[in-house]
């Protein structure tokens, strides 16, 4: 079976990434800081960590091995090379990334792909 890795899970977009998974019957973990309650069942274990926190993102992470990641809470690219630096990348088929539209500013302009972010 294949194990997930979803970074995000409380809220939006990765809240229900990672129920639909749990519904597939992946396994599934969740990684956050933990300061939005998980409010559903069915992961396999929620990983309470900062990933601006690379010491602890690589003590979080050691000896996990997932199939997939899905990153839904990366908003510059030192949080992505935090997390590549501290995952064990040898099972790793897929590393999906997904913004949200919560790295841009409020605004009530239409937003395309080179919009400045906040």
């Amino acid at each position: 079976m294949n194990t997930i890795l979803v970074l995000g899970g409380s809220t939006f977009v990765s809240k229900a990434i990672a129920k639909y998974l749990i519904s597939k019957n992946y396994i599934v973990d969740i990684l956050t800081r933990g300061i939005i309650p998980i409010e559903y069942t069915g992961f396999r274990e929620h990983i309470i960590c900062d990933r601006h926190d690379e010491l602890n993102l690589k003590k979080s992470l050691e000896n996990k091995h997932y199939d997939y990641v899905v990153d839904i809470s990366a908003y510059e690219k030192r949080d992505i090379d935090f997390l590549l630096s501290s995952i064990n990348k040898s099972k790793i088929k897929k590393y999906i990334f997904c913004s949200s539209g919560a790295v841009y500013p409020s605004t009530d302009e239409i937003i395309n792909e080179n919009y400045e972010t906040g």
